[in-house]
Protein backbone atom coordinates (compact mmCIF):
# COMPACT_ATOMS: atom_id res chain seq x y z
CA UNK A 1 0.00 0.00 0.00
CA UNK A 2 1.83 3.05 -1.21
CA UNK A 3 5.46 3.74 -1.97
CA UNK A 4 8.28 2.52 0.19
CA UNK A 5 11.52 4.41 0.65
CA UNK A 6 14.43 2.34 -0.58
CA UNK A 7 17.58 4.34 -0.06
CA UNK A 8 20.01 1.43 -0.12
CA UNK A 9 21.59 2.53 -3.42
CA UNK A 10 21.81 6.21 -2.49
CA UNK A 11 25.11 7.75 -1.53
CA UNK A 12 23.93 9.71 1.48
CA UNK A 13 24.89 9.82 5.12
CA UNK A 14 23.28 7.38 7.53
CA UNK A 15 21.69 10.34 9.32
CA UNK A 16 20.00 11.51 6.11
CA UNK A 17 19.04 7.93 5.25
CA UNK A 18 17.22 7.63 8.59
CA UNK A 19 15.56 11.01 8.16
CA UNK A 20 14.23 9.99 4.74
CA UNK A 21 12.91 6.72 6.17
CA UNK A 22 11.20 8.63 8.97
CA UNK A 23 8.89 10.26 6.39
CA UNK A 24 7.45 6.90 5.35
CA UNK A 25 4.30 7.04 7.54
CA UNK A 26 3.46 10.52 6.26
CA UNK A 27 4.02 9.53 2.64
CA UNK A 28 1.83 6.46 3.11
CA UNK A 29 -0.98 8.64 4.51
CA UNK A 30 -0.67 11.06 1.60
CA UNK A 31 -0.65 8.21 -0.91
CA UNK A 32 -3.76 6.68 0.63
CA UNK A 33 -5.59 10.02 0.67
CA UNK A 34 -4.84 10.73 -2.99
CA UNK A 35 -4.78 7.26 -4.55
CA UNK A 36 -6.09 4.61 -2.20
CA UNK A 37 -9.72 5.52 -1.62
CA UNK A 38 -9.31 8.59 0.56
CA UNK A 39 -11.31 11.76 0.18
CA UNK A 40 -8.89 13.24 -2.34
CA UNK A 41 -9.02 10.51 -5.01
CA UNK A 42 -9.01 12.26 -8.37
CA UNK A 43 -9.14 15.72 -6.74
CA UNK A 44 -5.42 16.32 -7.11
CA UNK A 45 -5.51 15.83 -10.86
CA UNK A 46 -8.70 17.86 -11.25
CA UNK A 47 -7.13 20.69 -9.28
CA UNK A 48 -4.00 20.50 -11.43
CA UNK A 49 -6.11 20.49 -14.59
CA UNK A 50 -7.96 23.60 -13.41
CA UNK A 51 -4.72 25.36 -12.48
CA UNK A 52 -3.05 24.69 -15.84
CA UNK A 53 -6.17 25.58 -17.84
CA UNK A 54 -6.85 28.74 -15.83
CA UNK A 55 -3.34 30.17 -15.71
CA UNK A 56 -1.58 28.63 -18.72
CA UNK A 57 2.02 29.68 -19.23
CA UNK A 58 3.43 31.43 -16.20
CA UNK A 59 6.53 33.19 -17.43
CA UNK A 60 8.62 35.15 -14.91
CA UNK A 61 7.22 38.64 -14.45
CA UNK A 62 3.98 37.85 -16.24
CA UNK A 63 0.51 38.71 -15.01
CA UNK A 64 -0.40 35.01 -15.28
CA UNK A 65 2.40 34.11 -12.86
CA UNK A 66 1.33 36.74 -10.34
CA UNK A 67 -2.32 35.64 -10.51
CA UNK A 68 -1.33 31.97 -10.18
CA UNK A 69 0.77 32.73 -7.09
CA UNK A 70 -2.12 34.64 -5.52
CA UNK A 71 -4.45 31.74 -6.32
CA UNK A 72 -2.15 29.14 -4.74
CA UNK A 73 -1.64 31.24 -1.59
CA UNK A 74 -5.42 31.56 -1.28
CA UNK A 75 -5.86 27.79 -1.79
CA UNK A 76 -3.27 26.91 0.84
CA UNK A 77 -4.69 29.34 3.38
CA UNK A 78 -8.18 28.05 2.62
CA UNK A 79 -6.94 24.53 3.35
CA UNK A 80 -5.88 25.68 6.80
CA UNK A 81 -2.13 25.79 6.24
CA UNK A 82 -0.28 28.14 8.56
CA UNK A 83 2.53 30.56 7.76
CA UNK A 84 1.68 30.70 4.05
CA UNK A 85 3.61 33.53 2.45
CA UNK A 86 5.44 34.52 -0.70
CA UNK A 87 9.01 35.57 -1.21
CA UNK A 88 10.60 37.78 -3.80
CA UNK A 89 12.80 36.07 -6.37
CA UNK A 90 15.31 37.59 -8.74
CA UNK A 91 14.90 36.27 -12.25
CA UNK A 92 17.48 36.95 -14.99
CA UNK A 93 16.39 38.93 -18.02
CA UNK A 94 16.32 36.81 -21.17
CA UNK A 95 16.48 38.06 -24.73
CA UNK A 96 16.09 36.16 -27.97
Amino acid sequence: MGPEFDVTGCKVSEELRQEIKSYSPIVKRMFEATQGGGGFVGKTYKDLEYFVDEFGSRLPGSEALEKSIDFMVQQMRGAGLKNVHTENATVPHWER
